[in-house]
């Protein structure tokens, strides 16, 4: 079973209701038409770096883009962004954006007096395309498909949460446990989980092999000579401890906040991950219907207490830690999240021949990490392309697992 072989694999558009958005929005800020609502066509991109890219082009800050909720980079997603003092000549600007950009596109849809925030979406919409499977794997798909229709799936946070390198909850370890170089080192250190780009392992390496006399000499210049241009964020954040020695957390704060708070939430939604898989490996999932996400004013208890506490012990982190008193603006909040999620209108829309042959890497975005050179085909083998619609927070790579891997 393979999912996201090109891009066109997987497809996402945000659900949302204009109508009840724009009641909400008056609502909690009636006044001038200050912010312009566009739907975000994207392709090979994060939503973070399609947003950077939207507001470089514009000459517009960071802080005046907002959306509901991030999408998948290796996907073909459409969502609502909202933008703030954009220029008099902004049509233009769209326009011509929209000929240059040919992976991001804009479409304006309104104007409202206040922003979009997180969770202002309803949900989203898929359409999957499930490759490199064979009749038995559709027969026991058909028998999953009516047991996912009954209860749902386990609402797992999946990867994307933890970042294309899948240590963004180590990052937010170091961030609670307040050892802001550990956060700083493994920030900089991140590397994709597949195939790794030579230049970016070399500065990956000098680092690891001499980082203790680079804290003590505060030389970075080699450093700074090996690194890539690409790697813009990480050039930044070594220009700034390289002027300020060892002031880690001023170059973490560096980062958009919502960049440094996901990685906190990360580690929240690891500790979540690892009690549902706790519970289900005793016995006792299917009798909670949600469960926190840990926070400084969580109360452990029962069965799935003991064990989160286990794991705090382990890492070296308390309830306390959760005040995050260096870092007050990071301090996350106690959110409950459901232990399974329904799936609304799944449904098969083909079985046939899947048509996928070798063929080249399919990423064109620098920015992103690069895919294998060549793919395996998937000749005499068929695909499967389904349809379903989830909540916002969910992910679809979990109904395909159940569905497939039955798990």
């Amino acid at each position: 079973m393979k999912i996201k072989q090109i891009f066109e694999d997987f497809k996402v558009d945000e659900v949302y209701d204009l109508e009840e958005l724009g009641k909400k929005n008056n609502e909690s800020a009636a006044g001038k038409l200050n912010y312009y609502y566009f739907r975000l066509w994207k392709r090979d991109y994060t939503t973070q770096r399609a947003v950077e890219q939207v507001c470089r082009s514009f000459h517009i800050q960071l802080r005046d883009a907002h959306f509901a909720g991030t999408k998948d980079r290796a996907a073909v997603t459409t969502q609502l962004i909202s933008l703030k003092r954009l220029h008099s000549n902004w049509e233009k600007d769209v326009e011509y954006f929209n000929e240059k950009n040919k992976d991001i596109q804009l479409e304006y849809i309104a104007m409202f007096p206040s922003r979009l925030n997180l969770g202002d979406n309803l949900g989203n919409k898929f359409e999957i395309v499930v490759r490199d499977v064979d009749e038995k794997d559709i027969d026991n798909m058909k028998v999953e498909m009516v047991k996912v229709k009954e209860r749902g799936v386990p609402n797992f946070f999946d990867s994307q949460r933890f970042g294309f390198c899948g240590n963004n909850h180590i990052v937010g370890k170091y961030l609670l446990t307040g050892d802001f170089e550990k956060a700083f080192f493994t920030i900089i250190t991140a590397y994709p989980l597949n195939n790794q780009k030579e230049e970016h392992m070399k500065l990956v390496s000098y680092l690891t092999d001499n980082w203790e006399a680079i804290m003590e000499s505060n030389d970075w210049s080699e450093v700074l000579s090996i690194c890539p241009d690409w790697l813009r964020q990480e050039r930044q954040l070594i220009d700034y401890v390289a002027k300020f020695k060892n002031d880690f957390l001023g170059a973490i704060s560096l980062l958009p906040k919502k960049i440094r708070s996901l990685y906190v939430n990360s580690y929240q939604s690891y500790l979540f991950n690892e009690t549902l898989k706790y519970l289900d490996s005793i016995g006792k999932l299917e009798g909670y219907k949600e469960l926190p996400l840990i926070a400084a004013e969580s109360e452990l208890k029962d069965d799935w207490g003991e064990f989160v506490q286990d794991i705090l012990d382990k890492d070296g982190l308390t309830l306390q830690s959760f005040e995050m008193k260096s870092a007050p603006t990071l301090r996350p909040s106690e959110i409950f999240r459901e232990t399974f999620v329904s799936v609304k209108d799944l449904e098969v829309l083909e079985i046939g021949a899947d048509e996928l042959a070798s063929f080249a890497s399919i990423s064109t975005n620098a920015d992103a990490p690069q895919e294998n050179l060549e793919r395996e085909g998937n000749e005499g083998r068929k695909k499967v392309t389904l349809s379903f619609e989830l909540g916002r927070g969910s992910y679809a790579t979990n109904v395909i697992k159940v569905l497939f891997d039955g798990n």
